[in-house]
């Protein structure tokens, strides 16, 4: 009877340690293995949701035709040379503030509809990734959005200066994975708009790359 009890128990520590095996490896090679397939694919799902949702915030801000007008100021002398390039301090924040709170609505819609990956995918198998029905992955947009304005000076002929604002919106975006969960920053940068300025610019211009660098610039 004793012998009996002491083989059923180094069955069921058998099974036990099989059981613990098996899940083990799976786990490894999903980590190993399956994770960074279906990141990579969520990666550029995230991005590209990202993007539309960052173009379509700007869309809904950037409402302005005279954009480029309201936000610099440029002063010249006399003989057309740039003497002074101001940037409305006022309205660059403002604007700051309504596309990242506008980008933070869109992506929390997103979030809430999460990201499609085909069931194969997470087989590991090449064979078999992009195929299957699909499995719905939880992003969740966290933290605040970052918002900047950049400047660009660009020659466009003799005397001739084509001066772009970009705006670039930096996104932190977590992904729900099977074993676990990853953050990915998603970076957008939309022209929004441009101007050719005729007349000499001093280099203290042309080598600013941040809009606010503008601010209160005065070459001597």
């Amino acid at each position: 009877m004793i012998k009996i009890k002491t083989k059923v128990k180094k069955r069921l520590l058998i099974f036990v340690l099989i059981v613990v095996f098996i899940i083990t490896a799976i786990l490894l090679y999903f980590n190993k293995v399956v994770n960074p397939i279906i990141l990579s694919i969520t990666e550029s799902k995230v991005a590209s949701l990202s993007t539309k949702a960052v173009n379509s915030a700007v869309s809904e801000v950037l409402v302005e035709n005279n954009l480029y007008e309201d936000l610099v100021t440029i002063c010249t002398n006399d003989a057309g040379d740039v003497v002074m390039i101001q940037a409305n301090s006022v309205l660059i924040n403002k604007l700051s503030r309504d596309l990242a709170r506008a980008s933070q609505t869109k992506l929390d819609t997103i979030g809430a509809q999460g990201v499609s990956i085909p069931m194969g995918s997470f087989t590991g198998m090449p064979i078999f990734i992009g195929r299957g029905p699909e499995v719905r992955l939880k992003i969740m947009p966290i933290g605040a959005i970052q918002c900047s304005f950049l400047s660009e000076f660009v020659q466009a002929g003799i005397n001739q200066t084509n001066h772009k604002i970009y705006v670039n919106l930096t996104a932190t975006i977590n992904v729900v994975l099977p074993v676990a969960n990853k953050q990915i920053v998603s970076n957008t940068q939309l022209l929004i708009c441009e101007n050719i300025i005729v007349g000499k610019i001093p280099e203290v211009y042309l080598s600013s790359s941040g809009i606010k660098n503008l601010m209160d610039l005065i070459p001597s």
